[in-house]
């Protein structure tokens, strides 16, 4: 989805690109809550229960941290390179976040904590 923002600029006609761009981040803002969600689903499963307050305010913290500095890296980028730029990296970014979790496999450890605790 952001990578399609990229692209937008190639929209000329301002009723065509304000339909576009509000269906996208509509369709991003869904996914982003839907990925919340989930992570903090994930981490309530996979840490023990002593410490899940702490996993989840890493979670939280990282997720602010992205807020605030995210704005300020997309406006740099933009400045410096363009309008797709700072949709590129990100598209880039998820990606890459996206093999990893394919590539590297899930331990077993997690597993046995899972059925553990159930």
């Amino acid at each position: 989805i952001t990578g399609c923002m990229a692209f937008t600029s190639m929209l000329h006609d301002r009723d065509q690109f304000f339909i576009t761009v509000f269906c996208l981040r509509s369709l991003q803002g869904i996914c982003a809550a839907c990925a919340e969600i989930s992570a903090g689903g994930i981490v309530m499963r996979a840490v023990p229960r002593e410490v899940i307050g702490e996993a989840l305010a890493v979670i939280e913290t990282a997720r602010m941290l992205g807020v605030i500095i995210g704005p300020i890296v997309g406006g740099a980028m933009y400045q410096n390179f363009g309008y797709a730029a700072p949709f590129i990296l990100a598209s880039s970014l998820v990606a890459t976040i996206g093999l990893t979790m394919l590539i590297v496999p899930i331990t077993s450890k997690i597993d046995n904590m899972v059925e553990q605790s159930t």
